[in-house]
């Protein structure tokens, strides 16, 4: 129901240690298809069936990234943005802006819209409804504008960046549907809900039937990304029964990475949410990473994003502040 693709403003991006091979495993199922590929430091990946698409685009460059949505037909649009602002124009026109950390429901009519991504390995995820809901909820969704509601910090959307399960996503999705404010309807908060209940039941059965050893390799990666030593040949197989090598065949086959790749995306996400979100010193992130030294955690880290935590905390003190920044200060005086 829309795409992802480079403007013509976007600069060539500098390649990673993310090969495009990670991102480019189609998943057949039964009502759509699972798409991956990457573009540069541009990664996305999109769900695909009949009446639905589920999208997520990352991103590990640490500049304002410009690019084109292309929304490929009218339907209703729920976008949830981890940190960072997107701006969505038309022929100039500044149309929508979804700040962090907020849930963005609306009526989009189908073009081509000029994004603007500001944030540093930003998470985006759009979700495209039933289009037959389009004439509906523009009746209800004025002027583009409906939801901005806060949500609750804590739940690191998309895995930090390339790794996404739609299913988890959903499950977020649906967990916050109780906070639209009462502008929208009963029926049409019923209807998504119930469609997003649809979509993570069916994936779900899915990963289930087909990758039901990836799904149990996957809990073991949330469990243990701390620790370097899980990711061994022993221990993989004594909590798996797989050995190292066929575990990540089955890995690579259902999400596209490795546990060890997954596992850093895991582990780089925590640190840029110490360092950036929550203000922590290198040494104490690198501590709470396992790191055995804050010069390793600054190499490991300048591999993934190509920026140093220490530049990082240097761009978070010119940083504007957000809501986010003022919840966590709530005796300031306004």
């Amino acid at each position: 129901m829309y795409e992802f693709y480079p403007s013509s403003l976007v600069a060539v991006l500098e390649p990673t240690a993310l090969k495009t091979s990670f991102c480019s495993h189609p998943l057949p199922y039964a009502a759509g298809q699972l798409y991956k590929m990457s573009h540069g430091q541009l990664l996305t990946q999109s769900f695909r069936g009949s009446a639905f698409q589920l999208g997520t685009l990352c991103t590990q460059s640490m500049e304002p990234l410009m690019l084109n949505i292309h929304f490929l037909q009218d339907a209703v649009y729920l976008i949830y943005l981890y940190h960072g602002s997107l701006t969505l124009k038309l022929e100039q026109r500044t149309l929508i802006t979804v700040p962090e950390n907020r849930l963005f429901v609306s009526a989009i009519a189908d073009g081509t819209y000029a994004a603007t991504i500001a944030a540093p390995g930003t998470s985006l995820l759009i979700a495209a409804m039933d289009p037959t809901w389009h004439a509906q909820a523009k009746t209800q969704l004025p002027n583009l504008h409906h939801l901005f509601e806060k949500l609750t910090a804590g739940t690191l959307l998309a895995d930090a960046l390339p790794m996404v399960r739609p299913d988890a996503d959903m499950l977020f999705f649906s967990s916050k549907l109780q906070h639209c404010p009462a502008e929208i309807s009963s029926l049409l908060n019923s209807k998504l809900e119930n469609y997003l209940h649809k979509l993570y039941l069916a994936y779900d059965r899915f990963l289930q039937k087909h990758h039901s050893d990836a799904l149990e390799l996957w809990r073991y990666v949330h469990a243990h990304y701390l620790d370097f030593d899980a990711f061994k040949e022993d221990p993989i197989r004594q909590e798996t029964w797989m050995n190292l090598k066929a575990a990540n065949r089955h890995y690579v086959k259902a999400f596209g990475a490795t546990l060890q790749q997954h596992a850093l995306h895991l582990r780089m996400g925590q640190g840029y949410q110490n360092l950036y979100r929550n203000g922590e010193t290198v040494a104490k992130t690198s501590y709470t990473l396992h790191y055995r030294a804050p010069e390793i955690f600054t190499r490991a880290f300048h591999d993934f994003f190509g920026i140093n935590p220490s530049e990082l905390l240097e761009k978070r003190k010119h940083a504007p502040k957000t809501d986010t920044d003022d919840q966590k200060n709530p005796d300031k005086p306004s």
